[in-house]
């Protein structure tokens, strides 16, 4: 029996190679049977509901901030909550075409605390980078929207 001392290190290589590439594999096929479940028009309707969400909050964060000089993370904070109180609802009338119903509801608060936590430490983040707030603040908005859609379509709106 060999030693693992014995064994060349390029077939160690090989074996992570193979590894990968199944992994690879069967992550491609989960990713296409996901987008086939989704339907395109739904996305579309995700997007505008979406950029008049970002097109609220950075107004509302202009606003604040410049305006009325308010701190930076209690108008991110205080302009999320609007924000998500009125895109709740265009969701669900608009983009996932649902009845309002206290399940729906206490999910997507929970939904909400989830990414207002994340959004938060992103939005300091980007803002201890030296970052505008109000790319910071873009920034956020735009790397959670892809992980907020799936939230909503597989679990607030389901």
């Amino acid at each position: 029996m060999k030693k693992s001392q014995d064994i060349p290190q390029f077939l160690y290589i090989k074996t992570y190679y193979c590894l990968f590439l199944k992994l690879h594999v069967k992550l491609r096929k989960i990713i296409i049977a996901a987008f086939k479940m989704v339907n395109i028009e739904q996305i579309n309707r995700y997007i505008i509901v979406s950029i008049f969400g970002y097109c609220l909050v950075l107004i509302s964060m202009f606003l604040l901030v410049d305006i009325l000089k308010m701190n930076k993370t209690t108008s991110f904070l205080s302009v999320y909550v609007i924000a998500y109180i009125s895109v709740y609802f265009l969701n669900l009338n608009y983009v996932f075409m649902k009845s309002h119903n206290l399940r729906i509801s206490l999910i997507y608060i929970l939904n909400l605390l989830f990414f207002l936590g994340i959004g938060s430490v992103a939005f300091k983040f980007l803002n201890s980078c030296n970052l505008h707030y109000l790319l910071s603040t873009f920034l956020t908005s735009i790397s959670l929207m892809f992980f907020k859609f799936l939230t909503y379509r597989y679990i607030v709106y389901r």
